[in-house]
C-alpha cells in the first residue's frame, strides 16, 4: 500500500494475555489510520484469541513453529521473504528463529518490552538461554526499544544492560469504552450469584506474581459478619487450584465465584463494585485502566510495579501497603457506598482516557518515522 508504513507485529501465540491483546488492539488501531498498514505474525497456531484475529482490521499469518527453538529452513526462508515486504518488524516477544529472520531481512526492528520477566516462577535453563539471546538481540540488532512503564524500563535497563539503543516509555492504551454499551453477564448462574451484592472482584491470569492470594486473605477478613458481599475471580491459570484451596481454608467458598476464562471480560468488570488488582511487580496492568474506564474504584498495592503508575498519581488513597490496609479500604467503600457520585466516577473515566490506544498508536508512528529516516 503506497504511502503507508508497513509494519509486521510478532507475537508467539494467540493465547489469552495482556501482550497478545495489546498487539491485536494496536494492529487494529493502526489499520484504521491512513498512515500505517499492519499485520500480525503469530509464531504458533494456538490460543483463545484466534477468534479476535478474524477481523478485517487485524490481518494475520501463522509462522507454523512448534516451539521456541524449532528451526525449519523452509519456514525460516518464508518468514524472511515475508519480512522483506514490510518496512518495520515490531516484536512483542522474543523468539530466536523470528529474530534471526528479522536480521536477515535487513529491515528496521522495534522491540516492545512488555515486562514478561518470569516473576514468581523458577528460572529454567531454557529461560537463561533465551534471556542471553534476547539481551544480545536488543543490544546489537534492535533500532528502537519501547517500555510499557517506568517500572519495566528501569528493570530492563538493569536486566539487559541496554547501552546505546534508542528507547522510550510508551504506555499501553485501550480502545475507548462506552460503559453504556457493555453487555450484561450472559451466564445466568453467575448473574444470580452476583445479584444485589457488594462485589469485590479481579480479572486476571492466575499466575503467582498476580498475588490473588492477598485478595483472598483480605476478603476473608472483610466479609466476616457480612451476608451481602461476594468475591468475584475472573480468569484462569496455573495457580487456580492453589487459590481454590485457599478459599476453602478461609471458609469463604459460598461467597466466592470462580468464573474461569471469559471472553467478554468487560461485562464482569462492569458488575464489580470495587476492583482489586493485588499483583506484585506488574509490568503495566491494562485491567486497572479498564476498570477505571468504567468508573470503578480500583485498588492496587504499593509494590504493584507499573500498575502503581496508573493509580497512584490521581487516586493515592487506593494504593495499599499490605493485606490489612486492603481490608480497611474495602470496608471504607462498603460503608460509604453513597459517595459513589457522578463526579467521582467521571474523574476515574477521565483519568483512564489518558491511556488510550490512539495515543499509543501515534507515539509508535512517530518512532517508526524517526528510525526509517
Amino acid at each position: 500500500m503506497p504511502g503507508k508504513i508497513r509494519v509486521l507485529h510478532f507475537i508467539w501465540s494467540a493465547n489469552f494475555g495482556g501482550i497478545e491483546k495489546l498487539a491485536i488492539d494496536l494492529t487494529t488501531a493502526q489499520n484504521q489510520t491512513d498512515k500505517v498498514y499492519a499485520e500480525i505474525l503469530v509464531g504458533c497456531n494456538k490460543g483463545s484469541f484466534k477468534e479476535t484475529l478474524n477481523n478485517p482490521n487485524t490481518p494475520h499469518r501463522f509462522a507454523g513453529l512448534k516451539n521456541g527453538f524449532d528451526f525449519n529452513f523452509s519456514i525460516f526462508n518464508k518468514i524472511v521473504k515475508l519480512m522483506k515486504t514490510f518496512d518495520i518488524i515490531h516484536f512483542h516477544t522474543f523468539n530466536i528463529v523470528i529474530a534471526l529472520a528479522a536480521i536477515f531481512s535487513r529491515k528496521k526492528i522495534v522491540y516492545t518490552i512488555h515486562g514478561n520477566f518470569n516473576f514468581g516462577r523458577k528460572i529454567t535453563i531454557s529461560d537463561k538461554i533465551t534471556n542471553l539471546l534476547r539481551k544480545y538481540f536488543l543490544n546489537n540488532s534492535v533500532d528502537f526499544v519501547s517500555f510499557n512503564s517506568e517500572f519495566t524500563k528501569n528493570y530492563s535497563l538493569k536486566k539487559y544492560h541496554l547501552r546505546s539503543r534508542k528507547n522510550k516509555v510508551i504506555y499501553n492504551g485501550i480502545a475507548a469504552v462506552d460503559k453504556n454499551s457493555v453487555t450484561v453477564i450472559e451466564n445466568q448462574s453467575h448473574r444470580s450469584f452476583l445479584k444485589d451484592k457488594f462485589i469485590v472482584g479481579t480479572t486476571s491470569r492466575f499466575n503467582q506474581f498476580k498475588r490473588i492470594d492477598r485478595l483472598i486473605e483480605s476478603f476473608a477478613e472483610f466479609s466476616k459478619n457480612k451476608t451481602d458481599v461476594v468475591l468475584l475471580l475472573v480468569g484462569d491459570g496455573v495457580v487456580k487450584n492453589k487459590l481454590s484451596k485457599l478459599v476453602d481454608q478461609k471458609e469463604i467458598t459460598e461467597k466466592t465465584l470462580f468464573t474461569g476464562y471469559q471472553s467478554n471480560v468487560l461485562s464482569y468488570q462492569k458488575a464489580i463494585t470495587v476492583g482489586v488488582f493485588p499483583s506484585e511487580n506488574e509490568p503495566f496492568g491494562l485491567v486497572a485502566v479498564e476498570t477505571l474506564s468504567l468508573g470503578k474504584p480500583t485498588i492496587v498495592f504499593q509494590d504493584a510495579g507499573g500498575m502503581l503508575e496508573i493509580v497512584q498519581k490521581e487516586f493515592p488513597e487506593d494504593v495499599v501497603v499490605n493485606i490489612s490496609a486492603l481490608t480497611e479500604r474495602l470496608n471504607y467503600y462498603y460503608l460509604n457506598q453513597s459517595i459513589e457520585n457522578s463526579q467521582l466516577i467521571s474523574r476515574r473515566i477521565k483519568h483512564a482516557s489518558g491511556f488510550n490506544i490512539e495515543s499509543m498508536e501515534h507515539s509508535f508512528y512517530e518512532e517508526y518515522v524517526s528510525i526509517l529516516k
